[in-house]
């Protein structure tokens, strides 16, 4: 195990924490990111204390993050239903996985022609459907849900969104966290209680409040610590359905 990683272990489990199963996703992000111009220029002694990053900078700097690295690709949207469901993804801002449907354009009509059995997109274009469906000009049977794709910068679903789409589609609404790429980072079960995340999906980190995030998944563009803007906190209580892992507790506002 080489420096960069030995700092990365020490970065992220400074109290001790078993990091057993995480450190070759640590491998690949660090050779990622000391391949890109903004961490190359890091020293070694550097690496075992990276500050946050702003996002503005990440935003405004976003060829330095390139890492040359092949895109990794992008689980399904709706992935974690051990049953195979009919989802049908509207307006995406990622690739989406190889044969799911999606509907860049979505209009009442094209949406009853598909049958979806479940519904996914940004909560923006959701809350047309569910307008759409109270007018009676669109009727789904959503059998198994609604899924909101969410990320940094995206909107949130509000507790009025999930009555509203169980009134009109008696649907329960689950979400998802989507990184820029469009890779997984967190998820809502069926207990409905925070958001699952996982040490092979991303390390969360609490700063005064805000999420700081780093994908393990987007080794094209990797980002330390960057600073969400989301207001929340790391829950490391037990989920009821019995998921291990912690748990992201989302202001929505």
């Amino acid at each position: 195990m080489g420096f960069a990683v030995q700092s990365a272990l020490s970065w992220r489990w400074p109290r001790g924490r078993d990091a057993s199963g995480s450190s070759a996703a640590l491998e690949k992000l660090w050779q990622a990111a000391r391949a890109t111009r903004h961490y190359r220029q890091l020293k070694e002694e550097e690496w075992s204390q990276i500050p946050p990053l702003p996002l503005e900078c990440y935003y405004s700097q976003f060829a330095d993050f390139d890492s040359g690295a092949a895109l990794s690709p992008v689980q399904r949207v709706g992935c974690l239903w051990q049953a195979p469901a009919r989802v049908l993804v509207l307006k995406p801002w990622f690739s989406l996985a190889k044969g799911q449907i999606v509907v860049p354009e979505p209009s009442c009509r094209m949406l009853e022609k598909i049958k979806p059995e479940a519904l996914a997109g940004p909560i923006e274009i959701l809350r047309g459907t569910a307008i759409a469906a109270a007018q009676d000009r669109l009727s789904l049977d959503l059998r198994f849900g609604v899924i909101v794709l969410e990320g940094i910068g995206r909107g949130w679903v509000l507790s009025e969104d999930r009555n509203r789409f169980w009134c009109v589609f008696q649907a329960p609404v689950y979400r998802e966290f989507r990184g820029f790429q469009g890779e997984l980072l967190a998820w809502e079960c069926e207990a409905h209680d925070g958001l699952h995340s996982s040490d092979d999906l991303a390390i969360w980190e609490e700063d005064s409040g805000e999420l700081l995030l780093t994908s393990l998944a987007n080794l094209r563009y990797p980002a330390l610590r960057l600073r969400t803007g989301v207001e929340g906190r790391i829950d490391a209580s037990e989920c009821n359905c019995g998921r291990p892992g912690i748990r992201l507790r989302v202001v929505c506002k």
